[in-house]
């Protein structure tokens, strides 16, 4: 049918004309489906190097909470894609954690003859002194850069992906063509320094679901107490004193986390 003998054609449907009229315009009126200009699939999430995101992404802090101010890591296996740990970083902020910490020094007994009278109570006796206390606060020192992070909202357009890419995904499933890799599982991802192979691993175990990686330091060093001297008398003898010298002490901290905030999340790699 043409558009040009539609008044024709309700002329002689005039019973119904309106409803007719709303069916067409209707008919008429559909969007076509609209596409991103990349080939990225839907929910793809990715950084930009830019102050707004590309036509077909929308910032990620509209649709999705909590990636704004953390890492990404991928998903580990029964992990569940999207949990959070530790607070989100402010722009620019330098983390900082601190320990708690004790140990203790044992005294070695000493005696003094030729003390002027009894019992001089003002000196530090022998025995074990223990110690405690919380560092100050310290940087973790962690190099990072913040980028803008935009989620695909958009259907693909026509073009191939490379294969090997890897993507981070609001979906609870890889795309068709995509497979989760299981090298990145539960690890915080490093540009490759030159001389580097891919997919290489370092550090510690993989991060365990929802898991919030602690560590401890040891410690150790040594100092000396004040001496003093006394006044004597020939026909007196005191014992039980804390004998000076050095005094080395040593231990481990109490464990803590770096504070390193992260969200796992569903990473896919291109087939």
């Amino acid at each position: 049918m043409r558009v040009s003998s539609l008044p024709q054609f309700f002329d002689k449907l005039s019973p119904a004309p309106l409803v007719i009229m709303i069916l067409v315009a209707a008919v008429f009126s559909v969007p076509s489906v609209v596409y991103a200009q990349d080939p990225y699939p839907n929910q793809a999430i990715a950084f930009f190097n830019a102050k707004e995101c590309p036509g077909g992404w929308t910032p990620t802090g509209k649709l999705l909470d909590g990636m704004a101010g953390r890492f990404f890591v991928p998903v580990m296996p029964n992990g569940t894609t999207q949990h959070t740990v530790e607070a989100a970083l402010a722009s620019g902020e330098n983390r900082t954690h601190t320990h708690s910490f004790s140990s203790s020094i044992t005294l070695s007994s000493t005696y003094i003859n030729g003390v002027d009278g009894c019992c001089d109570n003002s000196q530090t006796s022998e025995g074990n002194y223990t110690f405690s206390g919380t560092t100050a606060p310290s940087s973790s020192e962690v190099p990072y850069v913040q980028l803008l992070v935009c989620i695909k909202t958009e259907g693909p357009d026509s073009g191939d992906i490379p294969s090997g890419v890897l993507i981070f995904t609001a979906g609870l499933d890889c795309p068709s063509g995509w497979s989760q890799p299981a090298a990145t599982q539960g690890r915080f991802m490093v540009g490759l320094p030159p001389g580097g192979s891919p997919l290489a691993i370092f550090g510690g175990d993989p991060l365990a679901p929802h898991e919030d990686r602690t560590h401890a330091h040891s410690f150790s060093d040594s100092f000396t107490p004040d001496s003093k001297s006394l006044s004597q008398a020939p026909w007196w003898k005191a014992w039980g004193y804390g004998h000076s010298g050095a005094q080395n002490y040593s231990g481990e901290s109490g464990t803590a986390s770096t504070g390193l905030p992260y969200m796992q999340i569903l990473q896919c790699e291109k087939g």
